[in-house]
């Protein structure tokens, strides 16, 4: 398994997911911890050592999705993202907000959607 860290989700180390949909990932096995804001997913990052995906939205207040990635894969640089956002992959897509590594969600999502977006991040081989 892997981690997976997001605002509003939840974050963890090595085998578990932070983010929306932390419910459905700790139900498929996952490892998760829910922040309510970034700077606490910064926190928890910097305390887990390591998470394996970050799970966001793309649109937040106060710091972006791919700002906090950004910010993230500074200290972290093998974290894989998932981006979530109820706007369109081409509508946030095209503005070049998505980095290596990273996969893209549109809300709302089913279960199986969610599950194969984090399987294939965490089988995908860093750039």
């Amino acid at each position: 398994m892997g981690t997976v860290t997001s605002p509003r989700a939840r974050a963890t180390p090595p085998g578990r997911i932070h983010g929306g949909g932390g419910e459905i990932l700790e139900g498929a096995g996952y490892s998760v911890v829910e922040h309510a804001a970034p700077a606490a997913v910064i926190e928890e990052m910097d305390r887990l050592g390591r998470v394996d995906v970050l799970l966001t939205d793309v649109v937040m207040p106060r710091m972006s999705g791919p700002e906090l990635a950004g910010t993230l894969r500074r200290t972290h640089p093998h974290l894989k993202v998932l981006f979530i956002s109820g706007y369109t992959d081409q509508a946030v897509g095209h503005q070049g907000v998505f980095a290596p590594d990273s996969q893209f969600l549109q809300k709302p999502f089913t279960t199986a959607a969610l599950l194969a977006k984090v399987r294939a991040l965490l089988r995908s081989t860093p750039e």
